[in-house]
């Protein structure tokens, strides 16, 4: 039951974000996020009664026993318990707040191109920062209230920021600017995407919250560049773990591996929308 609902939830992120982007996707979209709503709700019941706890882990790259390479290590960072009945809350937030946007608001991303237009390219940052603020939200809010560990981690984090660096694409091509600047926008729209996240992360650690992003246990890591643990060794809470595994993560490297595949995409709706416009 509980992979069924983290399969559901991902693919409610996926269905609000292609559905910012392109309003004819709109009914198939609310089907999918009130089912996910539906069975997130439905789940709290097959569990039981009895308050629930969760475990959470940080994931990140280092050795296992005796391993010759590195691999992925789930680092234990904390545990949180909470009655048995609250953590679908922030997803059904969640789902609340994107079928009310779905349904009532006329959002400048779904309007037709406005080609050259900078309301067009701002648009085009904002609408996607709110959608991976508010699922950023409801992340960190189900793991604070000890939902099932297969919904939240390992990895859970791309579940809906992925979806959020689609949504930016989306908005990006969709406003007609020239391909360099739709480029410098796409940049910084997935930085700041992380941003929040980057943040929460530093004040977790600082004071022991708890979460996937509490990395104040987390010393044991491989060097990116060398694939060596760190010489000398981190230390909890200094500030080159913080930097390594906070700031560098978030802001520079995982925005940098978005980059190459969002890029692509920009580039083939960039050259279909010259096209279409050369055949006019």
């Amino acid at each position: 039951m509980d992979l069924l609902v983290a399969i559901c939830q991902t693919a409610a992120f996926f269905a609000v974000a292609i559905a910012l982007g392109f309003r004819r996707w709109q009914k198939i979209a609310l089907m999918i996020v009130f089912g996910s709503a539906l069975l997130s709700g439905l789940a709290v019941f097959v569990d039981g009664t009895a308050d629930r706890t969760l475990e959470s882990v940080h994931t990140y790259s280092g050795y296992v026993g005796n391993d010759l390479e590195p691999s992925a290590v789930h680092a234990k960072t904390g545990t949180t318990s909470a009655p048995f009945y609250a953590w679908p809350l922030p997803f059904l937030l969640f789902a609340g707040i994107s079928m009310f946007f779905l349904l009532r608001v006329r959002l400048p991303a779904m309007a037709a191109p406005n080609v050259g237009q900078p309301a067009a390219l701002v648009s085009g940052l904002y609408l996607p920062f709110g959608f991976a603020v508010l699922a950023s939200a409801a992340w960190i809010g189900m793991q604070l209230l000890a939902a099932p560990a297969v919904v939240v981690q390992p990895y859970g984090i791309d579940r809906f920021l992925w979806p959020a660096g689609l949504l930016l694409t989306m908005c990006l091509a969709r406003s007609g600017a020239a391909f360099g600047r739709m480029f410098l926008l796409l940049s910084l729209g997935l930085v700041l995407q992380r941003l929040p996240l980057a943040i929460f992360s530093k004040l977790a650690s600082d004071g022991n919250w708890g979460t996937s992003l509490d990395i104040h246990k987390v010393v044991d890591v491989v060097h990116p560049l060398t694939k060596l643990q760190f010489e000398p060794r981190l230390t909890p809470g200094c500030s080159d773990q913080q930097f390594w595994l906070i700031w560098a993560e978030h802001v520079l490297a995982y925005p940098a591996f978005y980059l190459l595949s969002f890029t692509g995409i920009a580039f083939a709706a960039y050259m279909i929308q010259k096209f279409d416009r050369m055949q006019d």
